[in-house]
C-alpha cells in the first residue's frame, strides 16, 4: 500500500498538478515494477479533425528526434483515432519515448487525448497492450455538469491470453 501512495503523489506531482482537465491512470500489474501513467485528456474540438490529431500526436513536432512513427488505430466507442510513437532527448543524454492516442468524438465535439512517456522502451512495449486496453474502453458521455466527460467504460476488453 506505502508504493501505490508513493506512485499516486509522484503521479499528481509530475503529471496532474501541472494539467488540468486530465485524469491520472497508473499502470501497476506487479509489485516487482514501478507504476507506469498514464494521461487522458479532453478539450473542445477545434479545427478540421485531421489535422487536430496530427497536432495532438505530434506529429510534425520539431523537438521529437524524428518524425513519429503515426498509424490509425480503433478504439471501441471513440471510434477512429491516431497512435503516434516519438522519441525526444532530455538534457543531451537521455531518450523518452512518448506515446499518444487522439480521437475525435463529433457528436460531443470533444478531442480525447491519451498519452504516456517514458525512458523504458522496453517496458513501454511490455505496458502497450495493456494502454490499447484502455484507451479501446474510454467512452464520451453527456454530463450535467461540464456539458460532456471522457473517462474508461466499465467494458474494457480482457487482454488476450489473460485467462489461460
Amino acid at each position: 500500500m506505502r508504493r501505490l501512495s508513493k506512485a499516486i503523489i509522484r503521479s499528481y506531482d509530475a503529471h496532474a498538478r501541472h494539467q488540468l482537465g486530465m485524469f491520472t491512470y497508473l499502470h501497476m500489474a506487479d509489485d516487482a515494477r514501478g507504476s507506469f501513467t498514464v494521461s487522458l485528456g479532453y478539450y473542445p474540438a477545434e479545427g478540421d479533425k485531421r489535422g487536430a490529431l496530427q497536432r495532438l500526436v505530434r506529429a510534425e513536432d520539431p523537438e521529437l528526434l524524428r518524425p513519429p512513427q503515426v498509424d490509425t488505430f480503433h478504439a471501441g466507442h471513440l471510434g477512429e483515432g491516431l497512435k503516434a510513437l516519438g522519441h525526444v532527448e532530455l538534457d543531451g543524454n537521455e531518450i523518452v519515448a512518448n506515446l499518444w492516442y487522439a480521437f475525435r468524438d463529433e457528436h460531443h465535439a470533444v478531442d480525447v487525448v491519451v498519452f504516456a512517456s517514458t525512458g523504458d522502451l522496453v517496458r513501454l512495449g511490455q505496458v502497450m497492450p495493456d494502454i490499447d486496453a484502455l484507451v479501446h474502453g474510454i467512452k464520451v458521455r453527456a454530463d450535467d455538469e461540464d456539458g460532456w466527460w471522457a473517462g474508461v467504460s466499465d467494458d474494457i476488453p480482457a487482454q488476450a491470453g489473460a485467462d489461460d
